[in-house]
């Protein structure tokens, strides 16, 4: 009996595609993210207390970030710890985008073959994924001290831009390409 290959391992559908979880973690993610500093930044005076526990909510999400981007890239990134959370997030946020754009969209749903013996890269990234997701809601009634309109702010968030595949296809009519929805 011939070993599985990834490619040919069935697809796991409880793991959204790729395209999908980078689009979300770039423009969505990063967006509630800067909103967040933008609030804090924003207020005179934030209650000792309620600072430590947004940031004890930020590192974890900088941890998971940094999470996302060793499981895509692997192997550690050469991450410096910045002194400023804020920065810090931005830059590990920026790496996971790139880390996880870099992956190959063709195998990223697909089952880790049985002789292995690991665990799916896809099913991990898409658990730490929901984590910063799960971060995200609990974080806001802490930023809801600060600023009482942080979450009408957080569910404006603005459109991504068309992605590089569809205008691909469009401007090259002939193109058998297969779209993600």
């Amino acid at each position: 009996m011939p070993m599985e290959q990834r490619e040919f391992t069935d697809e796991m559908r409880h793991v959204p595609s790729l395209d999908w979880i980078v689009t979300k973690l770039d423009y969505d993610y990063r967006d509630r993210i800067e909103k967040i500093w933008t609030a804090l930044a924003s207020a005179s005076d934030v209650h000792p207390e309620t600072k430590d526990r947004i940031d004890e909510r930020m590192e974890a999400i900088a941890r998971w970030l940094q999470r996302i981007t060793t499981l895509a890239r692997s192997r550690r990134s050469a991450h410096h710890g910045e002194s400023d959370l804020r920065t810090s997030i931005t830059h590990i946020g920026y790496e996971a985008v790139s880390a996880m754009s870099a992956l190959d969209r063709n195998t990223f749903r697909r089952r880790t073959p049985f002789h292995l013996m690991e665990s799916s890269r896809a099913e991990l990234i898409w658990g730490a994924f929901l984590a910063i997701g799960a971060l995200l809601t609990e974080v806001v009634p802490f930023v809801e001290r600060v600023d009482p309109d942080i979450r009408m702010r957080m569910l404006a968030t603005h459109a991504p831009p068309e992605p590089a595949a569809i205008r691909f296809r469009d401007e090259n009519p002939g193109t058998q390409q297969q779209i993600p929805s």
